[in-house]
């Protein structure tokens, strides 16, 4: 394990360790206007180096524009918008667009109106992101109608994502690892524990691609699923790809960290093990179904329905990693590198929910611009 994952394991246990045994509370805005939201900037985009199979391409129309997309066609859009240009781009390239977040509509509104109510802050329209199913394999192609979407006045953002990121490496489920419930340079969780303080009252939602609900030092964790999609197990990952294999393992250990039993002589012991733990998937046999093109990504879509069932103050983790393509070398980064992962974490955050983010095991400097 390098350094960045032992900082990352750490970081996770400190901010989940305060949030979950001491909680954070905090009250609702009170601002009669809202503070107008930042569009994310628009940058140009190349694909010459990367392989068709390597990525996907996401699409963000403006707030403003609240475009609404099937198929090839623009469906609605608000007055001003000019939907011609955006169903002559899609035709010329024959593109196909599907919504990126596939949660129902009124969901999503009732999350972003919760957020606006709470921060004061103007939300994004997250129904404006969809995917774009390419024709053609072809970098040129591609690259030709990537351009054309950017030149549109309605699009705000057009971001390239990476598929099949092998998940950060596995910890070990040792008592003798668990070195962050010690004083400095750990955090002290010793402390917590003997005036009673281990995560009552709090519920968080470890997000990434399986666990193992049946290991031995987690039966009394009772991990909630999300409602709705089918878990990927240990057994079946492989038919996404080999090199998923062990992310099960890796949920173990994530929410091992928080919630194993302390009650027995074998396993890790749980720094949070009172508080109430959910897992929701980063992709499922659905997602995979539906969206092969994105490996089944449903990143955003799992921290928003997070969000809708946690309240002000529970914890959302971020147990992922994607890949930056920008600069030599390309390295893994945090996930909110990517466009609708930072913008349905900042919806998190707006709501009142703390989100621990992985920062990736590529080793790069993350307070730099790129």
């Amino acid at each position: 394990m390098n350094v960045f994952a032992i900082k990352l394991k750490r970081g996770i246990a400190l901010a989940l360790a305060l949030a979950l045994a001491l909680g954070v509370f905090g009250g609702g805005a009170s601002a009669t206007e809202l503070i107008p939201r930042t569009p994310l900037a628009s940058e140009s985009v190349s694909v010459a180096r990367l392989s068709a199979s390597s990525y996907y391409a996401t699409v963000k129309f403006s707030d403003a524009g609240r475009v609404r997309i099937a198929g090839g066609s623009v469906v609605t859009a608000a007055p001003g918008t000019s939907t011609a240009a955006i169903t002559s781009v899609l035709a010329e390239h024959n593109l196909l667009l599907k919504p990126e977040i596939q949660l129902s509509p009124a969901l999503i509104e009732t999350i972003l109106a919760e957020a606006e109510t709470r921060s004061g802050r103007a939300q994004p329209d997250l129904q404006g992101i969809y995917y774009i199913v390419f024709p053609t394999t072809s970098s040129g192609d591609r690259q030709s109608a990537i351009n054309d979407l950017l030149a549109l006045a309605s699009v705000e953002y057009l971001s390239i994502k990476a598929v099949n990121v092998p998940p950060p490496t596995a910890t070990p489920n040792l008592h003798s690892f668990q070195t962050y419930f010690l004083p400095p340079p750990g955090i002290n969780a010793t402390f917590a524990e003997s005036v009673g303080l281990r995560g009552e009252g709090m519920k968080y939602v470890d997000i990434e691609r399986c666990w193992l609900p049946d290991h031995e030092d987690q039966q009394s964790a009772s991990l909630l699923a999300e409602e709705g999609p089918t878990q990927f197990t240990e057994a079946n990952i492989a038919s996404v790809s080999p090199d998923l294999v062990g992310s099960c393992r890796h949920g173990a250990a994530s929410v091992g960290i928080l919630s194993s039993s302390a009650q027995n002589a074998f396993g890790m012991k749980g720094m949070a093990r009172a508080a109430v733990p959910y897992v929701f998937p980063e992709l499922s046999t659905q997602s995979f179904a539906a969206s092969p093109e994105t490996f089944g990504n449903r990143r955003a879509a799992a921290i928003l329905n997070a969000s809708s069932i946690i309240g002000i103050g529970d914890v959302i983790m971020l147990e992922m990693q994607t890949l930056q393509s920008k600069k030599d070398p390309f390295s893994n980064v945090p996930a909110e590198y990517d466009h609708d992962v930072w913008l349905a974490t900042k919806v998190a955050t707006d709501r009142g929910q703390i989100v621990v983010a992985a920062a990736g095991n590529g080793g790069r400097e993350l307070s730099g611009s790129d």
